[in-house]
């Protein structure tokens, strides 16, 4: 039996979200059949607007960063593409301090 998936929301605001990831799941299906077991999938059901969201929403909605599978930690989630834009940009310019 398969043990229930939960990402928990630190911090929502209406152009993004802050959530915890839990280690051994991944963050979007490459091309694999993960379905709702994904941070994307488990996301998208409580935040539809992500589908529209990032540069390649149909594979990686409102994802900006990623964290390998194996790795628990805080990913910002873009809710609209303002937000994405703007999180990618602190990213690009190292304003973005990750430890």
């Amino acid at each position: 039996m398969k043990q229930k998936v939960n990402v928990k929301i630190i911090q929502e605001t209406p152009d993004y979200l802050v959530i915890h990831k839990p280690a051994g799941i991944v963050v979007h299906p490459p091309f694999l059949p993960y379905g709702e077991e994904t941070v994307v999938g488990l996301v998208k059901k409580q935040y539809p607007e992500i589908q529209r969201v990032g540069d390649d929403p149909a594979l990686r909605p409102g994802v900006v960063h990623r964290l390998d599978q194996e790795v628990s930690g805080v990913m910002i989630i873009a809710r609209t593409q303002s937000g994405f834009d703007w999180i990618k940009t602190e990213f690009k310019e190292h304003r973005v301090v990750k430890k």
